[in-house]
């Protein structure tokens, strides 16, 4: 999975430097809601019972298209993550500012409505991690839990989009498949997992 991932973002990264100079630019908002979880290991055994966080994301990003059907898209967002244990009812806030960089294949129709599809990857970096319980709420740094301030995961999704006006009106899902370790504990592996779905609008820019 990281070998295919690096390649992507390898491709990503090549139609980005290849078609910035002459593409279309079209810059976006957009937000949404957040469900996400982990996949824990302490020890190599799995750990069981763990619930999903709620929460929402939002921020801009920008569209480079080199052709009406082909493009690269990089973002900033802010996104609330974490997970919870359901036998305490605790749960570990993560919010981050994701980076996500995909690459984005519009599909042609007749209509002003356009299926696309997306695949890449994001870079999550930390922006605070609180850990509650019991109606009472910590930062992580007071509970000792050690933790790395950014992690990487894969992407993909689907969406449509939709001419309104100047630009293009968004909506879309995506699901973020955890590939580093958020966890910096001996002996314990966890890899944040999320569902995305955001709707948002897309206007050009410049010439």
């Amino acid at each position: 999975m990281r070998r295919f991932v690096s390649v992507v973002l390898g491709a990503s990264l090549c139609v980005f430097v290849a078609t910035t100079a002459q593409a279309q630019i079209a810059l976006g908002i957009r937000g949404g809601y957040n469900s996400s979880t982990a996949t824990v290991k302490v020890d190599d055994v799995k750990q069981e019972g763990l619930t999903s966080r709620s929460g929402f994301h939002g921020g801009v990003d920008l569209a480079f298209m080199a052709s009406p059907m082909v493009g690269v898209e990089i973002g900033g967002l802010y996104s609330q993550k974490g997970f919870g244990e359901e036998a305490t009812d605790a749960k570990l806030k993560l919010d981050y500012i994701d980076i996500p960089l995909v690459v984005a294949i519009n599909v042609p129709t007749n209509s002003q409505i356009t299926p696309r599809l997306f695949l890449g990857g994001v870079g999550s970096i930390e922006m605070s991690c609180k850990v509650s319980a019991a109606g009472v709420s910590a930062d992580c740094t007071d509970e000792d839990f050690a933790r790395k301030s950014f992690y990487f995961s894969a992407i993909g999704g689907a969406g449509i989009a939709i001419a309104a006006g100047p630009g293009t009106f968004l909506i879309q899902a995506d699901y973020q498949l955890g590939l580093t370790n958020i966890s910096d504990e001996e002996g314990v592996s966890a890899k944040g997992n999320a569902i995305q779905a955001s709707v948002g609008y897309r206007f050009p820019v410049g010439g």
